[in-house]
């Protein structure tokens, strides 16, 4: 008898999602979530357009153009030097990166990722029974962390030639930031070596100088795909948009193709208030991206301090990028039993670093690492703006736990 064929194997549980469906809206402090505060939906309609006005108040719940409004297709192409709006679709960030992986992504095939990161990231691949490859950070004396672009060149040239390289800079969680020299050299590796480019640019936008801030991925390389969206450096989570910019090369045009075939299997439209909300704001973008900056000082600042004084708990380092840092735990709890007793002690939720990094073990992670990289470490967030309040009653309980011995 023919042998029966093998199924790809289930997507794993999400660890990361799972943790905050557990406890992000029961926790009286959220110290660890990567979004900016949510704005209001009337701040973003009182500093609105009249023609954004009109749009908002001659609305109907109709359905919506499946790539996006034009108008929407146009205000993000010209986010990027080159980018054209023919060759963006809008979204659901989670929903564009599983459309992504399977309209680019041959099954079997290699993948190179940033990790640990959002799990969907390198997830989906390994359910098309691809091999995923980590790039894993580099922890320096000083406490930071960064991405070796050595490890990479390491990586793209061992074994088969990748299909895929992901990568996500600003970084969650480390928030990460290559100079633009190490840039310049993770494209020269993708046309080097022929290799299709994902680039999560969700954090773009909150670098802590704008002398920082990388060019897009699509504006400098023709195989490039661009995710970004309204979540992170908006404070707009709520929309639940996000968009896909695609490179130039004709080799792209396939996969655009049949990622916007897909999208008629998941949500086949966006929401009508959520495509103008978010025309809305990207109109004055400049506002809203200083807005969710200022909060981020304000809450790195007090998280700054409160690391500074608890030094014996935390190995602190400022990230250049994002509003996340991973610092290390010095207590010999695991990073999962030390965030909930935190949580159990103040009320403070932070993200322990095991909801990086799934049980499966097929993303492999010894290339250009001692170990697996996170274990240890804890996702902490300042772009809320209740940081700073929550950092003072964590630091008050840290007092109170190492006098009784809580943290051991």
């Amino acid at each position: 008898t023919a042998a029966s064929p093998q199924l790809p194997p289930a997507l794993a549980p999400f660890e990361l999602e799972r943790y905050f469906a557990k406890h992000e809206f029961s926790a009286p402090y959220l110290l660890c979530s990567s979004d900016c505060e949510p704005i209001k939906m009337s701040e973003v309609l009182d500093g609105a357009s009249d023609t954004m006005k009109d749009m908002w108040s001659d609305l109907t719940l109709a359905y919506t153009e499946s790539r996006g409004h034009p108008l929407l297709l146009q205000e993000i192409s010209g986010l990027y030097d080159g980018a054209s709006s023919s060759r963006v679709i809008t979204g659901v960030p989670q929903e564009l990166i599983d459309l992504h992986m399977r309209a680019l992504v041959p099954p079997f095939s290699r993948v190179v990722a940033t990790y640990p990161g959002y799990q969907s990231l390198t997830e989906i691949a390994v359910h098309l029974q691809c091999r995923v490859d980590a790039w894993v950070p580099e922890e320096y004396p000083d406490g930071s962390v960064g991405f070796n672009v050595d490890h990479l060149e390491e990586l793209m040239t061992q074994g088969e030639p990748p299909s895929l390289l992901v990568i996500n800079f600003p970084h969650n969680p480390t928030g990460a930031l290559p100079s633009l020299e190490s840039f310049r050299r993770i494209i020269e590796l993708c046309r080097k070596h022929d290799v299709f480019l994902f680039s999560d640019e969700m954090y773009r936008g909150l670098e802590r100088s704008e002398d920082n801030r990388l060019p897009s991925a699509v504006e400098v390389y023709e195989k490039a795909v661009t995710l970004a969206g309204m979540s992170k450096v908006y404070g707009m989570p709520g929309a639940r948009m996000g968009w896909l910019a695609f490179g130039e090369s004709a080799t792209l045009d396939s996969a655009f193709q049949r990622v916007c075939e897909l999208k008629d299997y998941t949500t086949i439209c966006s929401p009508g208030p959520s495509e103008v909300l978010t025309l809305a704001a990207l109109e004055q973008r400049e506002r809203l991206l200083s807005r969710c900056r200022k909060i981020c000082e304000e809450g790195l600042t007090a998280i700054s301090s409160l690391m500074a004084e608890h030094g014996d708990v935390f190995q602190w380092y400022t990230p250049p990028g994002s509003a996340t840092a991973f610092p290390a735990i010095l207590s010999p709890l695991s990073s999962t039993a030390f965030c909930e007793r935190v949580l159990e002690g103040c009320g403070v939720l932070l993200l322990p670093g095991d909801a990086y990094l799934p049980t499966r073990a097929e993303v492999n992670t010894t290339a250009g690492a001692a170990s697996p990289f996170g274990p240890n470490r804890a996702r902490v967030a300042f772009g809320r703006t209740n940081a700073p309040e929550a950092a003072k009653v964590l630091g008050e309980w840290l007092h109170i736990a190492k006098a009784n011995g809580s943290l051991c």
